[in-house]
């Protein structure tokens, strides 16, 4: 089994926005960093695993990816495939990705 480590983008450095601070912005302390979504939803979709999506969109994956699609306002399968490729250019989309959000963009 792989971890996220190997789904990381080279565009994870600057694709992540301050959650949170502890004890107080202006003193030294706890940053707490979090993945955009556009880049979660990339993540999850290059790493989508094959038997989510014959789940009839039942599967987590599919679930995560329902609600990072309505949180980056994505609308149609073209503007979802643009984004994964910003994220990993070098990467040729797996097909169980592009078939897996094909599912999640049918009808649209």
């Amino acid at each position: 089994m792989m971890g996220s480590r190997g789904f990381l983008s080279a565009r994870d450095a600057t694709s992540k926005g301050l959650v949170g601070v502890y004890p107080a912005p202006d003193r030294p302390g706890l940053r707490v960093l979090s993945p955009i979504p556009e880049y979660l939803f990339a993540m999850k979709a290059i790493s989508m695993r094959p038997a989510d999506f014959t789940d009839h969109g039942q599967g987590r994956d599919m679930a995560d990816l329902e609600q990072l699609r309505e949180r980056t306002g994505l609308t149609d399968l073209a503007a979802a495939l643009e984004l994964v490729s910003e994220f990993y250019p070098d990467r040729r989309i797996p097909p169980r990705a592009a078939l897996g959000l094909e599912e999640l963009f049918k009808g649209s």
